[in-house]
């Protein structure tokens, strides 16, 4: 069956689908994710290695903002009762207006490693815990 018949595709979205690689409703019934982002389970801050995690505490201190060759980048950190984490966002001006001090957030990202410091770059503000898929 053509996607073209199906009832409420517009030109637009038929375009999007096309880019993709799905032509048929065959196609878009086999289009499966090739990975799950886990956002069920909050990981303390003391147990945080290198990887993908959800955190939960209250944001340190108010964020800065800094540009270096062009790039922004803000910065804080994320506190909980076992620990306290980096918090940075890399071309995302807009975060200083997202997280203020004090506020209670559930962030989701990569942990990484830096001259021995943990940080957790580019997270994102998690609403609800849930399971997303990635495609």
């Amino acid at each position: 069956m053509e996607l073209a018949s199906i009832r409420g595709l517009g030109p637009t979205r038929l375009g999007s689908l096309r880019a993709m690689g799905i032509d048929s409703l065959r196609d878009l019934l086999f289009f499966l994710p090739v990975n799950y982002e886990d956002m069920t389970k909050i990981t303390p801050i003391a147990e945080a290695c290198p990887g993908q995690f959800l955190l939960c505490g209250r944001i340190g201190r108010k964020p800065v903002i800094n540009f270096f060759n062009g790039i922004s980048r803000v910065t804080t950190c994320l506190k909980d009762t076992t620990g306290q984490i980096s918090l940075i966002w890399y071309n995302q001006p807009w975060m200083m207006q997202q997280v203020r001090e004090g506020q209670t957030v559930m962030l989701y990202g990569r942990v990484g490693l830096k001259q021995d410091h943990l940080m957790l770059m580019n997270p994102q503000k998690v609403e609800q815990m849930t399971i997303r898929p990635i495609y």
